[in-house]
């Protein structure tokens, strides 16, 4: 049985070999993003993290295993960004 993150791969591939043109950008080695943290990847919680945005957390896993890098984009500092750097990893995002 699949798990909820191959299920959500395959509707992410379904989804790039219906729109072809968008394809190659999505697939391009050198794509860079900048994520937001709370209200994106989570659920708006500030100071504390907030519930995971699924569809964002699985959109993310797939664009890295298509060789986009990932950039936290958050006004957190100190122990609160190591918090949600920690919360990324945990949650399959580097």
């Amino acid at each position: 049985m699949a798990t909820e993150a191959e299920l959500a791969s395959n509707e992410m591939d379904q989804f790039a070999k219906t729109y072809e043109n968008i394809a190659g950008e999505i697939k391009n080695p050198n794509a860079v993003m900048a994520v937001d943290f709370d209200g994106t990847l989570c659920e708006h919680k500030f100071p504390n993290i907030g519930e995971p945005n699924w569809e964002m957390i699985h959109y993310i896993q797939w664009r890295q295993r298509h060789g986009a890098k990932a950039i936290l984009w958050t006004c957190r500092t100190g122990g609160k960004l190591n918090e949600a750097v920690t919360w990324c990893e945990n949650h399959g995002l580097y």
